[in-house]
This record gives C-alpha cells, structure tokens and sequence, in this order.
C-alpha cells in the first residue's frame, strides 16, 4: 500500500484521474486484472495472490471482483497504507540487543580466542641465545 501511495498520490492528481489511471480497459471499474497491471506497470513487483488478497481484503469489501469509483475514492488517497495493520514480527531483536548473560558469553570466548592467538604467537618466536 505505501508502495501504491508513493507512486500514485504524490499531491498532483485528482482522485478521479488517479481512478481513470487503474482502470486499465476504461470499464468504470478496476477489476483484478486492471489493479495487477496498473502496479505492474508502475514497477511494484506483485503475484496474483497478493493481489487477490489485497483487493479482498482491503479494497473489494463488498468481494463484488472489482472497484467502483465509490470504493476507490474511500480506500485510495494521502495516507492510505495506514489502512493496514501489519504486526511486527520482530524474530531478529534478540540478534541486536542481547542480553547481559550473552554479553558475558561473548565477552569470555573472545578472552579465550585472544588467549589462544597469544599462545600461538609466542610459539612463532624465536629463542634468544
């Protein structure tokens, strides 16, 4: 959807030009198809799923396969991405913050890898007679 307000709202458009832009076979209505080729010809990299599930979800509530200028008119404008909740799934966080006990973890392998690397080295050096 932010994709969709980048490239389309960018202030200089009115609603019904926008409108006449996604419906490709100048039907009165955006269809599917007209919905997938419009973003594909603005260079947003879509499947037919995500489509589908964006249409049904989103922009279809009435599921009737295709959107009047009515439903555009609500769903489509400045600010629209806020339109979806998308939860964080945040599986990474532990990676960037870790806690104090993997801190300690850390802090003791590099002491041994660095203790190992000393060891190695004073091996290397030749004896002084």
């Amino acid at each position: 959807m932010r994709q969709i307000e980048d490239k389309c709202f960018d202030g200089k458009h009115k609603m019904y030009h926008c409108f006449r832009k996604f419906d490709k076979d100048g039907d009165g209505f955006v269809s599917y198809k007209d919905f997938e080729a419009h973003l594909l010809s603005n260079k947003i990299n879509v499947t037919e799923n995500e489509v589908a599930s964006l249409m049904k979800n989103v922009l279809d509530p009435d599921q009737n396969g295709y959107i009047d200028f009515r439903h555009f008119s609500k769903r489509f404008g400045a600010g629209m991405s806020n339109q979806i909740d998308v939860t964080d799934n945040e599986l990474h966080l532990p990676n960037l913050v870790p806690s104090k006990e993997k801190l300690n973890e850390y802090a003791e392998k590099s002491a041994n890898v660095r203790s190992t690397i000393a060891k190695v080295s004073a091996g290397f050096k030749p004896e002084l007679d």
